[in-house]
């Protein structure tokens, strides 16, 4: 069976040992305050505590109240699971027989069952040290859209991200990253970035980076969560700072002693008869640039509208010479114009 990770909210839960590395909290529906893992664990958000478990014949269950009641009730992790994971199914949900007692509630290995039937013939098979003869989309679950990001790749990152804006010798050897900072708080709690991540990723083909040029349109050269956000790499690799000494690839040239200036166009390189027109031109191109950027991933579905729409500012912006990192110097200028 196949979990859609976009109609689940993945939350953080602080400061716990995951049972694995890959272990994931999502809200349960209709219970704010509880978030339960793909391991079956239910975590009370507001006190960071694991809800108090029972274990008896019935099986294995925990204490929850849900939205709008006054008391809490006794709900067993089966049915918490359908609640979470399938849509409030009513299945019978059973682990792989000899599976670890921890993993037991494992929701990518649990057979699904869907009535007495089913029920009856997994009896047998456990009985028979077999496996039950069930439908393949029944016997263990995938997610989809979910982003993979696990803990040990997100520690990565954050790494990654501090020596950046720390070390010197990341400094020297990428000098776009000699004048970069970090959030003060990231730094003494790393924890906060982790954090931040489960709250902002979202599935992509391929991946996503840490990004602190966009939300900021390049004026933050801080990683900073306030101006952080999760992109692409080809994205993210465009929204850097322009290495064109004269701006928007712009080039000058000079033949039998007349300045000519060319800009780029989506059908190739044109003569201008300014820098000012050039520059112009310049802009525009890299505007309709980021426009069908945005046509091409609206279109996939994969990014969240919310980084489209600054993406769009983006190239309003860049039309108007307003984005300042990829504007050139005044000092270009004052020679130039």
């Amino acid at each position: 069976m196949t979990i859609n990770a976009k109609k689940l909210t993945e939350v953080y839960v602080h400061k716990i040992t995951l049972l694995s590395p890959d272990e994931r909290f999502y809200l349960v529906p209709d219970a704010k305050n509880y978030a339960l893992s793909d391991y079956g664990r239910l975590y009370h958000i507001p006190s960071n505590h694991k809800a108090k478990e029972i274990h008896n014949k019935q099986g294995d269950a925990y204490w929850i109240r849900f939205d709008g009641d006054a008391k809490e009730k006794v709900v067993g992790v089966g049915r918490l699971i359908c609640i979470t994971f399938f849509k409030g199914k009513d299945y019978i949900l059973k682990s792989k027989p000899g599976c670890k007692k921890e993993f037991r509630w494992k929701v990518t290995d649990l057979y699904i069952l869907k009535n007495s039937e089913q029920l009856e013939e997994w009896t047998r098979a456990v009985k028979s040290h077999r496996k039950p003869k069930l439908p393949k989309s029944q016997c263990g679950s995938k997610f989809k859209n979910r982003a993979e990001f696990v803990r040990e790749d997100i520690i990565t990152m954050y790494w990654n991200m501090r020596s950046r804006a720390t070390n010197p010798h990341t400094k020297e050897s990428k000098p776009r990253y000699a004048e970069t900072t970090i959030e003060q708080a990231m730094v003494e709690h790393p924890e906060l970035f982790e954090e931040w991540v489960t709250k902002n990723q979202y599935y992509y083909p391929g991946g996503l980076e840490v990004d602190k040029d966009l939300l900021a349109f390049g004026e933050k050269n801080i990683y900073d969560r306030r101006y952080m956000c999760l992109l692409p790499h080809h994205i993210n690799d465009f929204f850097r700072e322009t290495h064109s000494p004269l701006g928007y690839s712009v080039r000058k040239e000079e033949k039998k002693g007349v300045v000519i200036y060319t800009a780029p166009t989506s059908t190739g390189r044109i003569k201008c008869d300014s820098y000012a027109e050039a520059l112009e031109i310049g802009r525009k191109h890299k505007a309709d640039k980021i426009r069908n950027m945005i046509e091409r991933e609206t279109e996939l579905g994969y990014m969240p509208k919310k980084l489209l729409k600054i993406m769009t500012e983006w190239a309003d912006r860049c039309e108007q010479g307003l984005i300042t990192m990829w504007e050139p110097s005044a000092q270009i200028k004052e020679n130039l114009l």
